[in-house]
């Protein structure tokens, strides 16, 4: 398997509101994560599209890339972030699987994050400041604040 050190990210966009995935690794506290994941043998949007899929059940296909951050939080294998728009429209999401063999732990719930409110994306509501400055981003790149 290829080094992962790019995480390929969807926001999944609906009525104002983000789809996010809970993660609970085994030996951390849970966190709320963009879904999204490291690249396998293809493409960038293909990325994005099958961990859409494994992550929420959702059927989807990208509609261009937001941005690209770099990775300063040590705690991660990733050095950068790529966010992509997907569109999601029809189904509804649930909580899927990590297929990879020896995933470090499991995601538990799906939930729509209301893109409007700063307060529904604070750092203690999300667990993490990782997945913060990805829906910062998110929310300046699509307008919202």
């Amino acid at each position: 398997m290829a080094k992962r050190d790019i995480r390929y990210q969807a926001a999944v966009i609906r009525h104002d509101r983000l789809l996010l995935v809970r993660w609970e690794p085994h030996e951390h506290p849970a966190v709320w994560l963009v879904p999204g994941g490291g690249r396998e043998d293809e493409t960038e949007e293909e990325c994005v599209v099958r961990e859409v899929r494994e992550e929420t059940g959702l059927s989807s296909r990208v509609l261009r890339m937001l941005f690209e951050e770099t990775v300063t939080d040590g705690r991660t294998p990733y050095r950068l972030l790529k966010t992509y728009l997907v569109d999601a429209p029809d189904g509804e999401p649930f909580a899927g699987e990590e297929p990879e063999p020896g995933a470090r732990g499991e995601i538990t719930a799906v939930h729509w994050f209301d893109l409007r409110s700063e307060a529904a994306t604070a750092v203690d509501v999300l667990g993490t400041p990782f997945t913060h400055g990805s829906v910062v981003g998110i929310r300046k790149a699509l307008g919202y604040g």
